[in-house]
């Protein structure tokens, strides 16, 4: 398994528990809520980043292949 591989996993597993603690609020908690989304956004920024930096690599890696 590869580094980028390994990290969308842990990536990935992190948002799904957030999206689980969001189901699992009982009631309306405003702090709570916010919280859990902001870390979410930050979760979903940090593997968006890792899917492009992934990309780049397979781009370059193609153009050297090419050259």
């Amino acid at each position: 398994m590869n580094h980028y591989a390994s990290d969308r996993q842990k990536l990935e597993s992190k948002i799904e528990f957030l999206n689980q603690q969001i189901d699992l609020l009982n009631h309306y908690l405003p702090e709570t809520y916010q919280y859990l989304i902001e870390e979410m956004d930050n979760q979903q920024v940090l593997l968006k980043q890792l899917e492009v930096q992934e990309r780049f690599a397979i781009i370059d890696s193609d153009r050297t292949v090419r050259s």
